[in-house]
């Protein structure tokens, strides 16, 4: 009767084992998706901000860009970057996705950000505020 009983503990393993494996590594995909996301928002601020001082074409710095997001990537594909001036201000729009094909999973983020060309103190105390304000809540 022992040995029956350990004989099922193996069947009932060799069933769940490869569930949990499959588990753990989607959580763990999410994760360095979340850290792509992350990297990809500080480099888009950070070319929002600097991208509007300088006389840097819009299409130039969106080739820039696409350079350095594509090193910075860890698990994601990067989709579109775009930079467009308009009036007084220059957008920048990029979108990253994941796709996990064993849990038919396909996650897509659009991470866009506005500036102002002329005058960007306004978009730069805004996002001033919010970075403070996330400090605090922390």
């Amino acid at each position: 009767m022992n040995r029956r009983l350990k004989a099922s503990v193996t069947v009932e393993a060799a069933f769940i084992f490869p569930i949990v494996v499959f588990v753990i590594i989607t959580i763990l995909l999410m994760a360095l998706y979340v850290s792509d996301v992350v990297g990809v928002r500080a480099i888009v601020q950070k070319y929002s901000v600097t991208g509007c001082d300088s006389d840097i074409s819009a299409e130039k710095l969106a080739a820039k860009m696409e350079g350095e997001i594509r090193n910075s990537l860890l698990v994601a594909d990067l989709k579109t970057v775009k930079a467009s001036d308009k009036d007084s201000s220059r957008s920048i729009e990029v979108e990253i996705a994941i796709q996990l094909g064993f849990f038919n999973i396909y996650k897509k983020d659009t991470i866009k950000e506005k500036m102002y060309v002329e005058n960007n103190r306004q978009s730069i105390t805004k996002q001033k505020i919010i970075i403070d304000t996330a400090r605090v809540q922390q």
